[in-house]
């Protein structure tokens, strides 16, 4: 039995862990034909992920403040954090992939939001992988893609949801870091599978 197929048979493990949300993620992603050809993660890039995501929710945090996001509306912050690490994680690839000692030296974060800051993730990713149009909108493909981390966002916000509901705050925050750091990897396998040429 493979790793997927023995995650995916898994009846709500007591603990959701990377491994975890990542199996489910990409089982999505190959469903949606976004997984085309399964190619690997890119381990160096990989070690970027914890370190990134977080920053990334940080920096959605902060945003969501600014803009007056009441704490009441933490589910909806939840899934801008993990809709955020994903395109982050395709942004984060397109970068590691067009000049990757640069990316390392400004750090991937600073890499992917430089031009257009964390709130503007969404739109720039999609620029960079060619599904915006000229006018800057998303093509067909960039809606698709759109509406697959948006569903996939909200399936990880259930699930944490379900987890601070039956084992409290710490298991939450274990489980949020472990599936900000799934949507990113997953971003960045997507990323391969839209431009497999520039792959190394």
């Amino acid at each position: 039995m493979s790793l997927f197929s023995f995650f995916k048979r898994m009846v709500r493990p007591a603990k959701k862990d990377f491994d975890w949300f990542f199996a489910r993620l990409l089982n999505q992603a190959t469903e949606g034909g976004w997984n085309e050809g399964y190619p690997l993660p890119d381990v160096d890039l990989v070690c970027f992920a914890e370190e990134t995501s977080h920053q990334v929710e940080k920096g959605v945090c902060e945003a969501c403040r600014k803009a007056g996001v009441s704490i009441s509306d933490a589910d909806v912050v939840l899934i801008r954090v993990m809709r955020t690490c994903f395109f982050a994680g395709l942004a984060a690839w397109r970068h590691w992939n067009r000049n990757r000692k640069a990316a390392r030296k400004a750090g991937i974060y600073q890499t992917i939001t430089h031009s257009a800051g964390v709130g503007r993730l969404e739109p720039y990713a999609l620029g960079l992988m060619g599904l915006n149009d000229r006018s800057g909108s998303p093509t067909p493909k960039g809606r698709d893609l759109a509406a697959f981390a948006g569903k996939a966002a909200e399936n990880v916000a259930d699930e944490l949801a379900g987890v601070l509901a039956r084992q409290g705050r710490e298991a939450f925050d274990a489980a949020m870091a472990e599936a900000r750091e799934a949507m990113f990897v997953c971003g960045t396998i997507v990323g391969s599978t839209l431009m497999p040429r520039t792959r190394h």
